[in-house]
């Protein structure tokens, strides 16, 4: 039982490793919208999920504002900047952004790793 215990702890940590490593030199995309139903925007931004790692998302990480549960700010992690800058700027993703309720035009940002502690 500890063995696999054990096992299974270095796994994880291993999977995080290979994550920092391929961020080290990645890039962060910012994305803040409002939608009209977080429910209903929640379920549509899961059903994208093989999209999104095709297009190269390496991690994904869903915010809800304090103040309003419908103000959304998603962030994905990719290995390179012009994955991330194709993902953005997806026809696909723009007609299901308005499907699934996002209102307006999403403040979009992309980031590069400056320092890491």
């Amino acid at each position: 039982m500890k063995r696999c215990i054990i096992i299974g702890l270095a796994s994880i940590l291993m999977s995080g490793l290979m994550i920092s490593i391929s961020l080290a030199e990645g890039v962060r995309l910012f994305a803040h919208h409002t939608v009209a139903d977080f429910n209903i925007w929640k379920k549509g931004y899961d059903s994208y999920a093989k999209e999104q790692k095709r297009a190269g998302v390496i991690k994904k990480s869903v915010y809800r504002s304090v103040d309003n549960p419908n103000e959304v700010t998603v962030i994905h992690d990719f290995k390179d900047l012009n994955s991330a800058k194709v993902f953005a700027n997806s026809p696909e993703l723009a007609a299901l952004m308005a499907k699934i309720g996002v209102q307006g035009r999403p403040e979009i940002w992309i980031t590069k790793v400056a320092e890491k502690r």
